[in-house]
């Protein structure tokens, strides 16, 4: 793997982690405005860092399988925020209808 692949794998992991920290942040401390906005935009995030490796492994063949790891990494990621975000929207309705 090349030097610039790696910038780019490491570079995406750096703005994975810091979506992850944003999103668990907002999950344990804020308000729905906030929670909302914060979590489409990690969403969106990861959409684009996605098709970013998509678009690199036709560019970098002899990276795609580092490049695959790191977007099977993504992916988890986006299923995990959706995940919360599903049970975070369920409970606030719980909470709304028992008020």
């Amino acid at each position: 793997m090349d030097l610039d692949t790696k910038r780019f794998i490491y570079i995406l992991e750096q703005k994975m982690t810091t979506c992850m920290e944003k999103v668990l942040k907002v999950i344990y401390c804020s308000e729905q405005k906030q929670f909302d906005r914060i979590i489409q935009d990690a969403l969106s995030d990861i959409k684009i860092m996605i098709s970013l490796t998509q678009v690199y492994m036709l560019i970098d063949k002899e990276s795609s399988k580092d490049l695959r790891q790191l977007q099977s990494k993504l992916i988890q990621g986006r299923i995990y925020i959706e995940k919360e975000l599903t049970t975070l929207k369920v409970e606030i309705r719980r909470m709304v209808n028992t008020t």
